[in-house]
């Protein structure tokens, strides 16, 4: 089932009535709490329009930033950005910035412990990332070992235990496994919210389970991400595996999962960076620009709804958008 993501921000514009409430036929009640936290937002000066009566409301997290580096955040509004279906132009209703009281984010940092012999000080910039991270932001550290997830540190606002919870992978324990089964444990598992739920995946990115260079486990992870609305952002370790092209196919994996959830390549070379905080101011100038994009489509004329896939374009030079292929659609 779609996260309070969609709901959340389609809130923002029809308020909490009885009218939204038809929008939202045929998509099972999430957690009341986070529902009524939504109406705050209907009450917002964010630039939005109504929705006709006949159509639903398709919402993604958008993040936008600068193609020069000089100048890494650019502002957009509503009438900037343009969504199509196909060749067909959709109207946008909410352009909402996730900052302020929008600004809610759990981040799950999930590491390969596949990936230990070639990860060390690494991980102090990690520790100084997260102490980094707004109070509005929670953190779980999570391990992928032998197919399974383990929580080192479940997600929880607690900065100092999720740093304190960082250890070093423990190297081949996860050699003949893949590394997207406990990426999906995650998503199955995670409670829905009206905050952003993002990943950090830190892995070589190859399937030693099924040994293929397009993983069936990669394409399922990719529609779970999309189906929950969850961004993943992957780092590239190479593992130093001796199997031939595992380090390139790997580093593909990680680029198609990140273009595919709208998360951020995190990727580098097929060596594994000698410091992570290149790639770390990286991921949080993409954290800091995100947006809520909301837009009317038709219904899906699916039970249980549908996964649809969209183009955004701005007005604007000299921007990159990024954004998932698809979203879901009830």
């Amino acid at each position: 089932m779609p996260g309070v993501l969609y709901h959340m921000a389609f809130l923002v514009c029809i308020g909490f009535s009885h009218r939204g409430a038809e929008m939202f036929r045929g998509v099972r009640d999430l957690a009341v709490p986070a529902l009524l936290g939504t109406i705050v937002l209907a009450t917002t000066t964010a630039p939005c329009q109504q929705p006709s009566p006949e159509m639903v409301g398709a919402v993604t997290i958008v993040t936008v930033v600068g193609k020069n580096s000089k100048q890494p955040t650019v502002v957009l509004s509503r009438d900037d950005v343009l969504v199509y279906e196909g060749q067909v132009r959709k109207r946008v209703i909410a352009w909402v910035p996730a900052r302020d009281q929008h600004n809610v984010l759990q981040l799950a940092i999930v590491i390969d412990d596949a990936d230990g012999r070639r990860l060390g000080h690494q991980l102090e910039d990690l520790r100084k990332f997260v102490l980094a991270q707004s109070p509005t932001t929670s953190i779980g550290i999570f391990y992928a070992l032998g197919g399974h997830l383990q929580a080192a540190a479940p997600i929880n606002p607690d900065h100092q235990a999720a740093a304190k919870a960082l250890r070093l992978p423990m190297g081949s324990s996860g050699d003949l496994v893949s590394v997207y089964d406990p990426v999906m444990q995650l998503i199955a598992g995670w409670p829905n919210t009206s905050a952003r739920r993002e990943i950090v995946l830190i892995t070589e990115g190859y399937d030693f389970l099924h040994h293929e260079r397009f993983s069936p486990d990669l394409q399922a992870t990719v529609d779970a991400a999309q189906h929950a609305g969850i961004l993943i952002h992957p780092i590239f370790v190479n593992a130093g595996r001796l199997l031939p092209d595992s380090d390139s196919i790997g580093r593909s994996n990680l680029f198609q999962i990140a273009e595919e959830t709208g998360g951020a390549p995190l990727l580098g070379d097929i060596r594994t960076p000698e410091s992570f905080a290149p790639l770390l101011t990286q991921l949080e100038t993409a954290l800091s620009n995100q947006y809520f994009l909301v837009w009317e489509t038709n219904p899906s004329k699916r039970k249980g709804g549908e996964l649809r896939s969209f183009k955004i374009r701005v007005e604007q030079e000299n921007v990159r958008i990024i954004a998932p292929k698809k979203t879901f659609v009830p």
